[in-house]
């Protein structure tokens, strides 16, 4: 019960971020004169391919039938690798052979060495018209295609289902592309929600609501495109505007997975109201870093190439994993992608960065809001702040006491206008 009671507050505080100081009486009106755009977390969009029929097949969405089908008479393969490893006391074999079979079942996402997809792939439904919330209820009432359901619901409450829009995408894609899509999916939601409005009633902003890696994409676009101002008010909540720690520590195999963190993260994240750190105490959870040393280096037969995950790779450990991984001859057109998206928005430096975008998006009109996450250990315990998954630097661009620890007694934070993404307001939620 407590994770609903927070996160129901939680809406009621984004809600509150939407309007104005109006009475109470038009406050209702305020809130549904903009259309709202929801830009969902990782690996939200379910993704198809066409096969030699011209049917679609799904590649990403359903994973339990996508997995289930695809391991097949493998099962008793990995069954065999999973005895071995616990009779050696070596999760390796079947980290390996998880590895594997995630190259097998998924080979479809798997990308070029420019980035592009080796496998043509789209979303199940793409445009504003097929993401409109009332249209995705009304056609999908068992609740496919319908991302983040429970803000959506609680949004609805307030707005309406017809009033709010999820954005889809390739999530593989890098944030610079989807940025770039969504600037045209805006103009897609204005045309959809002006349509059917008089001429009195008619707008010329969005309002956005972005999660994780939605607010990574979300702050992209604003960083380059927000001084059209096209947007209302944006809220990002635990966008990884800077990365992902855990991005790195996976890429560089050096996890120290603290159990009663990983399992906090699980919690929060899948939202479940029942307490699971019992298991500490019955399954030995130690075994995490060896499975990701002995699956990762495997799997990156399909992921080593998607411009997202580069794009969680944090600014202060580009360069070293783009040494360890990348050729700077055979993939220099995917380098040249993924370098921008560092040296052009991530960076301080850069023309785009993060707090000159949102600087230039608030001259044109444009609030900008952050929520982020703190004092919990990232859940691949490297101990930095965060959300345990996404750090509190990433998301707001200040300097930050490591987990568990706190500033000398006066200390003064030092530019904090300057190099936080945010010049304004910084909202942080544990």
């Amino acid at each position: 019960m407590k994770k609903t009671v927070a996160l129901i507050l939680s809406v009621i505080m984004i809600l509150s971020v939407f309007t104005a100081s109006v009475s109470a009486a038009k406050e209702a009106e305020e809130w549904k004169k903009y259309p709202l755009v929801l830009v969902p977390g990782y690996t939200s969009t379910n993704l198809y391919r066409l096969d030699e029929n011209g049917n679609k097949v799904m590649v990403w969405g359903d994973m339990f039938g996508i997995i289930g089908g695809g391991l097949g008479a493998d099962s008793l393969s990995l069954f065999e690798q999973l005895a071995k490893s616990i009779k050696e006391d070596d999760s390796s074999y079947f980290a390996k052979r998880i590895g594997e079979g995630f190259n097998r079942i998924f080979y479809a996402l798997a990308c070029n060495n420019d980035g592009t997809s080796k496998v043509p792939l789209y979303p199940y439904v793409d445009t504003a018209d097929e993401n409109n919330y009332a249209n995705l209820r009304a056609n999908y009432p068992e609740g496919e295609y319908q991302p983040e359901p429970v803000f959506a619901e609680l949004f609805a409450e307030k707005i309406g289902y017809e009033n709010i829009y999820a954005f889809s995408c390739d999530f593989r894609m890098g944030a610079i592309e989807l940025s770039d899509k969504l600037d045209r999916y805006i103009d897609e939601v204005l045309e959809h929600t002006n349509k059917n409005r008089a001429e009195k009633d008619k707008v010329d902003k969005v309002n956005i609501y972005a999660i994780s890696h939605g607010g990574q994409i979300s702050g992209t676009y604003l960083a380059r495109y927000g001084h059209e101002g096209k947007v209302n008010k944006a809220v990002l909540t635990v966008p990884a505007l800077g990365g992902a720690q855990v991005a790195y520590d996976l890429y560089n195999c050096e996890t120290q997975f603290n159990a009663v963190e990983l399992i906090a993260f699980l919690e929060h994240g899948m939202m479940f109201e029942e307490d699971y750190h019992y298991l500490v105490d019955t399954i030995d959870l130690g075994i995490g870093d060896s499975m990701v040393k002995g699956f990762f280096p495997v799997a990156l037969e399909t992921i080593k190439y998607w411009g997202s995950i580069w794009d969680f790779i944090p600014l202060k450990h580009y360069e070293e994993m783009k040494a360890k991984h990348l050729d700077p001859v055979k993939d220099a057109e995917f380098i040249k992608k993924t370098d921008k998206m560092h040296y052009e928005v991530m960076s301080p430096d850069g023309e785009n960065y993060f707090a000159k975008g949102f600087k230039r998006a608030q001259e044109a009109g444009t609030d900008v809001y952050i929520l982020a996450g703190y004092d919990c250990n990232v859940f691949s315990g490297t101990g930095e702040s965060a959300d345990m998954l996404i750090t509190t630097e990433s998301s707001t661009g200040a300097t930050v006491s490591p987990y568990g620890k706190r500033f000398n007694d006066g200390y003064i934070q030092k530019e904090l206008h300057h190099r936080g993404y945010h010049p304004g307001l910084c909202m942080n939620n544990p």
